[in-house]
C-alpha cells in the first residue's frame, strides 16, 4: 500500500468517527430537551463513547484542545444531572464555546514542504557546482 493510500485510508477512517461524533452530539443536544433524564444520561454517554473513540484514533498530542473541556463537562453533567437542575445548561454552554472549533475542525493534512517531493538532482546540481572537484 502506497503513503497516499494509507494517508487517505486515516483520512477516512477520522472522518467517519468524527461524523459520529457530531451525530451523537446532536442527539444529545435534543434530548436535552426532553424531560426524559435516562434518555439524557443515555445520549451523554454516547457522546463520550464517541469522543473515546476519535481519542483513540490519534496520538494525545494530536489531539484537538475542544475534546478535553467538552470529555470534563460531559463527566461533570453525568455526575450531578441529578443534584443540579441547570446542570444541562451549563453543559449547553460548554458546546456553545467549543462548537466552533468543532465546526472548523478538518482532518486533513496540509499541503507544506515536509509533503512535498525531493528534488534530488537539484540539490545535486547545485553542490556540484559549488564544489572544487570536477
Amino acid at each position: 500500500m502506497s503513503k497516499n493510500e494509507s494517508v487517505d485510508y486515516f483520512l477516512r477512517f477520522l472522518n467517519e468517527r468524527f461524523q459520529t461524533f457530531r451525530s451523537a452530539l446532536a442527539e444529545f443536544l435534543q434530548a436535552l430537551t426532553n424531560d426524559n433524564r435516562t434518555e439524557k444520561l443515555t445520549a451523554a454517554q454516547n457522546v463520550l463513547t464517541c469522543l473515546d473513540d476519535l481519542k483513540r484514533a490519534m496520538s494525545e498530542n494530536d489531539r484537538p484542545n475542544w475534546i478535553k473541556p467538552l470529555e470534563d463537562r460531559l463527566n461533570w453533567y453525568r455526575k450531578t444531572v441529578q443534584s443540579q437542575p441547570d446542570a444541562g445548561l451549563n453543559v449547553v454552554n460548554t458546546v456553545l464555546q467549543v462548537n466552533p472549533q468543532i465546526e472548523s475542525q478538518k482532518w486533513q493534512f496540509a499541503d507544506s514542504a515536509a509533503n512535498a517531493a525531493i528534488d534530488f538532482a537539484a540539490i545535486y546540481k547545485e553542490y556540484y557546482r559549488g564544489s572544487r572537484v570536477k
